[in-house]
């Protein structure tokens, strides 16, 4: 029986041949993107479940809102891990990790016998207990020990295998910076991070290197801190018991230390408290937290994704719902006669329920292929690393149970439909031959058009935010400025280099400081209040700054009030420059002249100047309190040229590099490319939300094609009839264009509101952000329109053309 209905779908796949193309492709396009956003999901979704003890590890984060400040906040201190392991018998173990020191980030880094130097990123200083709580598995030394002594590090498997090669690494010597005072020893190599972790480092220095700068105070906050929890532990119970930890250490240092008042049931509902993230959800769930290790991905991007996926899929089944039940006149004499004969409803049901699941299954296999033949270009564009587990039996049975789902859903209104029909009123020529319930077909078509429409207007909003971006004013120039990086590997010749680039005809200006926008990663901060007018009470967090005298010219900052450093002042040592932003939140009209204090310092600042505010950070954050203080600092110097043969210039610098800092890396980057980088994330989600929009509007137009095409079948002696009458075409267009467009229209106004609602949600992600304007709506409506009309009236033209004698003769 089984191999009878395989046998009839063949047959009718095979005589419905331009219908059949339709429905396959349509389903096996929305089955290939949905196969490539899965894989996408299934990536996102496995970050930092290798390790064994995944499932009790947490991270800690402060839940901070006091003094106008709301924020979850990672940087922990550094007392912190040995406090909770005592305080908690829940806690196991404790860990904590930093990038903010001397060496964490990148560095130059010289081999044991070598002069040369090499640039490598991915340094971090961790305790011996993260090696205790993560899965670090060993290829050499002895774990127990990896990072007991200071100045030692452990390196992965590929760092050992690029410097290396097969000789074990242990117990050799590498100098960061060119400098001899640097000296750290390999004690461990450990397998390679993998891509699916948010720790996206390659030299684990040792945290009691940093003895000498240990800080114990509890509002000294410069580490990650992780913990694993006893088997069993109750989290929610755990994190109300660290409501009243918070109010034990931190509240207790804020009032001590500033006068801030964080008890339980403050006046001001004030807080600063801690609670546990699981380690599952720090990829995906940490949108907005500071700072951040690595940038993470966001679960609202995942939601998106993964609905379109379902979108697609639903789109192509409703191609086939449609065309099944629009052509239904075609097969209802065979239904009759089938059933005069002695078929059962269930038998004819399970046939056409075959063809369905017939069709979806070629539809998998050709959208396997496509998935496979995209996959490189996707990876690309997502910047991912992603494969199709095709070798699994889990994949391999998933993708069979989904095709008899798809083929089973899709197929069981028109197997209901068709097998309903009732053999008398077929075999007496009763049965229309357009079809029945109407009324389904126009509503599927909305439901098709309604997603297209929110997907392109959601496509209009991304693209109308990122141009705003692009195109904001950030408060300097950020064009033209070269950032010569690991400028410290110059060790005493720093300021000459410095000089010597001034000296140049290309270059305007230059300054050193690490303290550029666009860095990311964790700013330096202290409370600060202004002594004339408010108390230690009132601190609020301002960023601080070290940064030269020719810093603000360099990056063209404008002076509001006041004036900027001058290196022949040596009062400016002690002076300050505050940003408009601090001067808001100080509430004082006219802040030069007065005294900027902070319980964490001896001696109180002059504010000598205000500048105008600058975005030194992503646009979704707003442009917070900022205090510049004059210093020498070092680390990175940028160039502000004067020359569009930027080239040639960096030509001439890295000669003078080399005869200062020979054998050590020359490495530079453009500011403005680091801005574009802070949103490359959001590009490569627009980008892919553009490609899987005109996908679900390729579907949608197929089976709006394949509807037309058959509607301008079935009147074929109308149209002849017509044209006879002296109809013209576009009369003809017209009419079997109107009732599709009406349906699309219907579909656009009913999408507006949904997606108004979604792309207003997204929006207020960013603190700098456009407007949802009428005009994105009103373009979404003309393209969907647009769209669909040049979908039908192709058929529609095609229809009106021919030949009405034809038409009439063949009736």
């Amino acid at each position: 029986m089984i191999q009878n209905y395989l046998k009839i779908a063949f047959r009718q796949l095979k005589k419905q041949q331009f219908y059949s193309l339709i429905n396959i492709s349509g389903l096996a396009i929305g089955i290939a993107a949905c196969l490539l956003i899965f894989v996408y999901i299934r990536h996102e979704l496995s970050y930092d479940q290798h390790h064994s003890n995944a499932n009790n590890i947490y991270r800690t984060v402060f839940d901070v809102n006091f003094n106008q400040t709301e924020a979850n906040v990672l940087a922990m201190p550094s007392v912190l891990p040995a406090t909770l392991i005592s305080d908690f018998p829940e806690v196991i173990n404790a860990s904590r990790i930093t990038p903010y020191y001397q060496f964490g980030g990148s560095n130059i880094i010289t081999l044991e016998g070598k002069n040369e130097g090499v640039y490598q990123d991915g340094f971090v200083y961790a305790d011996q207990a993260f090696t205790e709580i993560f899965d670090f598995p060993v290829i050499s030394g002895d774990p127990q020990h990896w990072l007991e002594e200071p100045n030692t590090l452990i390196i992965t498997q590929k760092i050992a295998e690029r410097f290396y090669g097969n000789e074990n690494p242990v117990g050799k010597q590498i100098k960061l910076n060119n400098n001899p005072d640097n000296t750290f020893t390999i004690t461990g190599v450990t397998a390679n991070i993998p891509k699916n972790s948010h720790f996206e480092f390659d030299y684990f220095i040792s945290m009691p290197t940093l003895a000498p700068y240990e800080n114990n105070n509890w509002l000294s906050n410069n580490y990650f801190c992780y913990v694993q929890l006893a088997e069993g532990t109750d989290i929610e119970a755990m994190n109300k018991k660290l409501e009243d930890f918070s109010f034990k250490y931190f509240a207790t240092a804020f009032k001590e230390q500033m006068d801030i008042d964080l008890t339980k049931g403050n006046s001001k509902g004030e807080k600063y408290q801690l609670f546990l993230q699981a380690l599952k959800d720090v990829h995906l769930h940490s949108a907005g937290f500071i700072p951040q290790l690595q940038p993470g991905g966001d679960i609202r991007y995942i939601n998106i994704f993964g609905a379109i996926g379902i979108f697609l899929l639903l789109i192509g089944s409703i191609n086939f719902i449609n065309l099944a039940t629009a052509r239904s006149a075609n097969r209802a004499r065979e239904v009759g006669v089938r059933k005069v004969l002695g078929s059962a409803r269930k038998q004819l049901m399970a046939q056409f329920m075959a063809e369905s699941v017939l069709v979806c299954f070629f539809a998998t296999l050709i959208g396997l292929t496509i998935t496979y033949a995209f996959l490189p270009i996707f990876n690309e564009l997502a910047n991912k690393e992603l494969s199709i587990p095709v070798n699994t039996p889990w994949f391999i049975a998933g993708l069979f149970f989904c095709s008899l789902l798809i083929g089973g859903l899709s197929g069981i209104y028109p197997a209901l439909y068709l097998s309903g029909f009732r053999p008398i009123e077929v075999l007496r020529g009763r049965y229309s031959k357009s079809g029945q319930n109407p009324l389904l077909r126009k509503s599927l078509v909305v439901f098709q058009f309604a997603i297209s429409a929110a997907l392109i207007i959601g496509t209009l909003t991304v693209y109308h935010q990122m141009r705003y971006i692009q195109n904001k004013k950030m408060g300097f120039d950020k064009n033209r400025i070269i950032r010569i990086e690991d400028t410290y590997a110059l060790g005493d010749k720093e300021a000459v280099f410095k000089k010597a680039l001034l000296n140049l005809p290309e270059v305007q200006n230059a300054t050193t400081s690490p303290y550029l926008p666009f860095d990311g990663g964790f700013r330096s901060s202290i409370a600060f209040y202004i002594e004339e007018l408010q108390s230690p009470s009132d601190q609020i967090p301002v960023q601080y700054w070290p940064i030269d005298a020719e810093y603000l010219n360099t990056l063209g900052v404008n002076i509001k009030e006041g004036r900027g450093f001058s290196a022949e002042r040596p009062g400016d040592s002690l002076s300050i420059i505050l940003n408009e932003a601090a001067v808001k939140e100080f509430q004082v009209a006219s802040p030069v002249g007065k005294r900027l204090a902070s319980s964490f310092m001896d001696e109180p600042f002059k504010i000598i100047g205000v500048v105008e505010n600058f975005h030194y950070e992503t646009l979704k954050s707003k442009i917070e309190p900022l205090a510049l203080y004059l210093a020498d600092p070092i680390g990175t110097i940028a160039v502000k040229a004067k020359t569009d043969n930027m080239q040639g210039l960096i030509a001439e610098a890295e000669k003078i590099w080399q005869q200062m800092a020979p054998g050590q890396t020359f490495r530079y980057t453009f500011m403005d490319e680091r801005f574009d980088k802070l949103y490359e994330s959001e590009s490569r989600s627009a980008y892919l939300l553009n490609i899987f929009t005109g996908i679900a509007i390729f579907i949608a137009c197929l089976g709006l094609f394949g509807l037309a095409t058959f509607t301008a079948e079935q009147r074929t002696k109308e149209i002849g009839i017509r044209k006879v009458l002296g109809a013209s075409v576009s009369a003809i267009v017209g009419l079997l264009s109107k009732d599709f467009l009406k349906l699309v229209l219907i579909g656009v106004i009913a999408a507006t509101p949904i997606a108004y609602y979604f792309m207003n949600q997204w929006l207020q992600d960013f603190a700098y952000r456009v407007q949802l304007q009428w005009w994105v709506f009103l373009i979404a409506a003309i393209l969907a329109i647009l769209i669909a009309f040049l979908t039908v009236s192709v058929q529609s033209i095609r229809a009106a053309l021919s030949n009405p004698i034809k038409a009439l003769r063949s009736e």
